[in-house]
C-alpha cells in the first residue's frame, strides 16, 4: 500500500502511515501506523563510556562480583543499552543479556552484563576457570540511557 505523510493543522497530529490506517485510533492500529504524535516515544536522556578493568583467574578459580559503575542519578530506572568500544573485535557489539567477552579452553569464561536502578549503572561480571586461567581484560563500553521525550 501507499504510505502517506498525514497533518492535522487544527489537532496538531502528525503521523506517518498506510493510506488506510485509523487515524481516530493510532494504538488500535499499529501495524498501518509507523509514526504518530500521539504515542509517547523513548529519547537518549545521557550517555557515557565506562572503561573497566578485571585481573588474569589462575586455574580453578573464578567469582561474582557487581560493580557499581557510574553515577547516572536520573531519580527513574532508565531503559538502557550499551555496547562495547574496545576491545578489538568487540567494537560495537550490543552488551545485552549476559555477554561471553572472554573464554579459556572448554571450561574457562569471563561474562559481562549491564544493568541500572533509579541512580547507578552496574556490571555484573562473572569469571570461572577449571583447566585454564583466564588472562586479564580490559574494555570500554558505551552505554544510552532512555526517558520519554
Amino acid at each position: 500500500m501507499a504510505k502517506k505523510l498525514y497533518a492535522d493543522g487544527n489537532t496538531g497530529d502528525v503521523a506517518i502511515c498506510e493510506a488506510d490506517a485509523n487515524l481516530s485510533d493510532p494504538l488500535g492500529d499499529l501495524d498501518n501506523i509507523y509514526f504518530h504524535s500521539d504515542f509517547n516515544y523513548l529519547h537518549i536522556k545521557k550517555t557515557g563510556t565506562i572503561e573497566l578493568s578485571f585481573p588474569s583467574i589462575g586455574k580453578w578459580g573464578g567469582e561474582e562480583e557487581i560493580i557499581q559503575a557510574h553515577l547516572h542519578d536520573l531519580g527513574y530506572v532508565p531503559v538502557m543499552f550499551a555496547i562495547f568500544v574496545s576491545p578489538s573485535g568487540l567494537e560495537s557489539l550490543p552488551l545485552a543479556g549476559e555477554f561471553i567477552v572472554q573464554t579459556a579452553g572448554d571450561t574457562g569464561r569471563r561474562s559481562l552484563m549491564v544493568g541500572a536502578d533509579s541512580q547507578y549503572i552496574y556490571i555484573r561480571k562473572f569469571d570461572i576457570s577449571a583447566e585454564a586461567s583466564i588472562p586479564s581484560f580490559d574494555c570500554i563500553i558505551k552505554y544510552f540511557l532512555m526517558g520519554e521525550a
